[in-house]
């Protein structure tokens, strides 16, 4: 993941296990940060009732919002794999020391050290998504 798409995660919210999740409301956030409002909904259709942004701007429209939640359900799909290497990857001191052993021993580099054999390990069991990540709608 790049900076920018590690600071887009701000707009997500996390489950209760740790997975990322998007709706309506990270949508709305994602789109106009820092606005605050209120909004009916029924039958996916959604007004707005209250509708305050410190920057001005106008409330984002239906149609805007829910590019943006496709945009978000494709890119938490997409970088899944990133959020389960972080969650699943050894403690950092750990892979620090690890690291530190087949420097010392002068075995690094190496795939035969016991970094990478690590490392490995949980890069194999959440391989990288293939192509090219989903890009985000203009409005």
């Amino acid at each position: 993941m790049t900076n920018e798409e590690i600071e887009y995660t701000k707009y997500l919210t996390r489950s209760n296990t740790g997975k990322f999740i998007c709706g309506i409301d990270t949508a709305i956030k994602a789109l106009r940060p820092g606005a605050k409002y209120d909004m009916s909904a029924s039958g996916g259709h959604f007004t707005f009732t209250r509708w305050e942004d410190p920057n001005g701007k106008d409330a984002p429209t239906t149609e805007a919002v829910k590019k943006e939640f496709e945009y978000q359900k494709k890119f938490i799909a997409y970088h899944d794999y990133f959020l389960e290497r972080a969650a699943n990857y050894p403690d950092i001191l750990k892979l620090i020391e690890l690291l530190w052993e087949a420097i010392d021993t002068d075995v690094f580099p190496g795939k035969e050290t016991d970094f990478y054999k690590t490392v490995k390990e949980i890069n194999d069991k959440f391989p990288k998504s293939k192509g090219n990540p989903p890009v985000r709608p203009t409005e």
